[in-house]
């Protein structure tokens, strides 16, 4: 895997970050998992609607739903997939996993799992609190020590209601 300006850890965490906050996914929504693989080609225009949207087949209560997708999320998936040397954007057929297993420099055809998954955004929550800690942001260092992943599911419905003016119905649907 490369890219232009991202390394593909990067990438993917960025990525990964942006779409739990702006889609509210649970982490079994993005794991490869015996029922489901959440697949690049998930991620799929919508012409009828002119939307491009993320396709989640099995959810909590194994309900399916689509949701759609912001510009800012499509240009990290972009970025992502440059750093794993794919084109921006997937064909309807891509059966490339959608977090695949990186072993060096070889794309492995299996998805990461819920505790890889994990893996990475305590990290990223980690090092946030790290950082806000060194610069004298105690409060807010404390705030992330207790953040979780499920975190960031909650935080995005709650910015898009209290920020961006969506309805509760709108953000449940």
């Amino acid at each position: 895997p490369h890219g232009d300006s991202l390394s593909y850890e990067e990438a993917r965490k960025r990525f990964l970050i942006i779409a739990m906050y702006s889609l509210y996914t649970r982490i079994s929504e993005f794991s490869a998992r015996p029922a489901h693989t959440p697949l690049m080609s998930d991620f799929k225009m919508l012409s009828q609607h002119n939307a491009y949207v993320f396709r989640i087949p099995i959810s909590k209560g194994y309900k399916g739903r689509s949701v759609t997708v912001s510009d800012d999320l499509k240009t990290e998936f972009k970025k992502y997939r440059q750093a794993l040397g794919l084109t921006p954007l997937p064909s309807l057929n891509d059966a490339m996993p959608l977090f695949p297993k990186v072993k060096g420099t070889s794309i492995v055809a299996s998805g990461l799992g819920v505790k890889q998954i994990s893996n990475i955004i305590n990290g990223v929550i980690n090092d946030a609190s790290m950082l806000s800690q060194s610069e004298g942001l105690e409060e807010q260092a404390s705030v992330l020590r207790s953040a979780t992943p499920h975190w960031f599911r909650h935080t995005g419905i709650s910015h898009d209601i209290n920020f961006n003016g969506r309805s509760l119905t709108d953000v449940r649907d």
